[in-house]
């Protein structure tokens, strides 16, 4: 198969994840997510600055969870398990 946009078959990260699950959680229901304090991950600080709050507030919504050992692993790319995970709480919500 031609790649005819690379951007169409690129992986995301688990911090990319979170950024797109807040902005569909607040689509859905209308309203913003407001700042919430940092999750409490042991590799917090592996969370890129712009991806905090959203990690952060998609936790604490429970839409997203740490891979273990209390780690988020936000580098670390969405597998398809994970995906259908946070689509289907996505949906859950009402």
């Amino acid at each position: 198969m031609e790649r005819t946009n690379s951007l169409k078959w690129d992986t995301i990260t688990r911090q990319e994840m979170a950024m797109i699950l807040v902005r569909a959680f607040e689509y859905k229901t209308g309203k913003p997510v407001p700042a919430s304090v940092d999750a409490s991950f042991t590799d917090g600080a592996n969370i890129s600055p712009w991806a905090k709050n959203a990690v952060s507030a998609a936790a604490e919504l429970g839409l997203i969870q740490g891979r273990g050992n209390k780690q988020f692993v936000p580098k670390g790319h969405v597998n398809r398990a994970e995906s259908v995970q946070v689509i289907s709480k996505l949906l859950a919500v009402s």
